[in-house]
């Protein structure tokens, strides 16, 4: 016992093997905080100018397959991975793993492209970013990760 009122605290003590510490010496209670109050930025909006030439790595998105990890090691040379996205279907112009639009791919000078045909919404873009964070956090709360 460590000579702590567990009523008080609401928590468990463990003994303690700390050397020269008398275990009836230690005392622990809750951290209070004061309440915090929300605060007025002097320009919510702010100026998206000063972030112009942080670079971000686009990607374009084909389609997407779930594969038993068995499946996976037998890809080779020569396998075909069959994704869930017709041809006619629009590919996906990613950004840290959020849509920012819509597209259908075309050839540039040799290169591939995508002609944008749609560009996502804020709304429906932080309904996805605030999803995605609640399923992580979820399986992080789960201990998955």
């Amino acid at each position: 016992m460590t000579g702590v009122d567990e009523s008080k605290t609401g928590m468990e003590m463990p003994e303690t093997n700390l050397p020269g510490v008398d275990a009836e010496e230690i005392l622990a209670h809750r951290a209070e905080f004061p309440a915090m109050e929300p605060q007025r930025m002097p320009n919510p909006g702010g100026s998206l100018s000063r972030f112009f030439d942080v670079t971000v790595t686009v990607s374009v998105e084909l389609g997407r397959v779930t594969l038993p990890i068995g499946e996976l090691v037998k890809l080779g040379k020569g396998s075909v991975v069959e994704l869930d996205r017709a041809i006619d279907q629009p590919v996906d112009l990613m950004a840290q793993g959020v849509r920012l639009a819509r597209g259908e791919v075309i050839v540039v000078n040799d290169r591939y492209a995508i002609r944008i045909d749609e560009i996502e919404s804020q709304e429906s873009a932080g309904v996805r970013r605030n999803s995605s964070a609640v399923k992580r956090s979820t399986a992080s709360a789960a201990g998955v990760e």
